[in-house]
């Protein structure tokens, strides 16, 4: 059976957001479980490219991670997960880079290889939060039935997570992450456009997300209740797979040890309590986590 036949028979969930909100947790998770099929590569980044955002750099940088796997195989390590790693890259290369019919290709990606048991397929990349209401939109009608969630964290303990983050990328000592980590820190309280402080911007990722996507098919959930019983339960629910609870303590791409000040803490807090009362206005609750930083 083609893979386009079973499009009507399947559920998409994408989830776009926010960055440094347990969605690489979640892509452990969802890939576990015997009702879900995720690809080898998280963050697909097709619509990404599709805007020319990252395009260049991603694809240099998978074609780079295939010809080092290849090597590995041609030099004798024929271990099962290189095998896998190298169909995976091929497969997302070819996808981005020969593409046809846009929407039908990624779909197909998406969904091949998915047993008659498996009902869920997700593409997990948190930057889609980012794209143009227009692009959202069209993503909706991509199949059948398309499903998004959008999660959030304490907006200081996301922005900060992100500038730990990038600090981590950007220097090897651990005085100069400090550093950078103060610089980062500042342009996004000057409100320079910087990669944290868009993804700190709840605010016009749910009303641009509101504006595309039908209620019904929308999640919006706090990373603090995802990560409980009840509320890994209501995700599940919202995908239409059965509840199988995860492990809540594993925990995966734990940046680096570093501390924020009382007056980084400070500044973060202030910056951003726009969002706070914005998130606050719209759910009418706050979990604890969030509640200890509003002013």
């Amino acid at each position: 059976m083609k893979v386009l036949e079973v499009h009507e028979e399947k559920t998409i969930l994408v989830c776009l957001g926010a960055t440094k909100s347990g969605t690489t947790w979640l892509y452990h998770q969802l890939r576990k479980h015997p009702s879900c099929k995720l690809r080898g590569i998280k963050e697909i980044h097709y619509f990404d490219i599709a805007e020319g955002a990252k395009s260049k750099k991603l694809i240099t940088k998978n074609i780079n991670a295939l010809k080092t796997v290849k090597a590995k195989i041609i030099n004798g390590n024929q271990s099962i997960h290189l095998i896998e790693r190298q169909k995976e890259l091929r497969g997302w290369l070819n996808l981005v880079i020969n593409k046809k019919d846009e929407t039908c290709s990624y779909v197909d990606y998406l969904l091949d290889g998915m047993t008659p048991c498996q009902k869920l397929a997700a593409d997990i990349t948190p930057s889609y939060a980012l794209l143009p209401i227009e692009r959202l939109r069209e993503m909706v009608e991509m199949s059948h039935d398309v499903r998004f969630l959008y999660l959030m964290r304490d907006p200081v303990s996301r922005l900060w997570s992100n500038i730990r983050m990038a600090a981590q990328n950007g220097a090897d000592k651990k005085e100069d992450q400090a550093r950078l980590a103060s610089v980062l820190l500042q342009k996004v309280i000057s409100g320079e456009a910087t990669p944290s402080s868009k993804r700190s911007d709840y605010i016009g990722a749910i009303k641009k997300l509101l504006g595309a996507i039908p209620p019904e098919r929308l999640c919006i959930m706090f990373y603090e209740e995802l990560m409980t019983p009840a509320g890994f339960s209501s995700l599940c629910n919202f995908c239409d797979i059965p509840v199988l609870l995860p492990d809540f303590s594993e925990r995966v791409h734990v940046g680096i040890d570093l501390e924020q000040t009382s007056e980084q803490n400070n500044l973060m807090r202030i910056h951003l309590q726009e969002q706070y009362e914005f998130v606050e206005n719209m759910f009418e609750r706050l979990p604890a986590a969030w509640q200890a930083n509003v002013m």
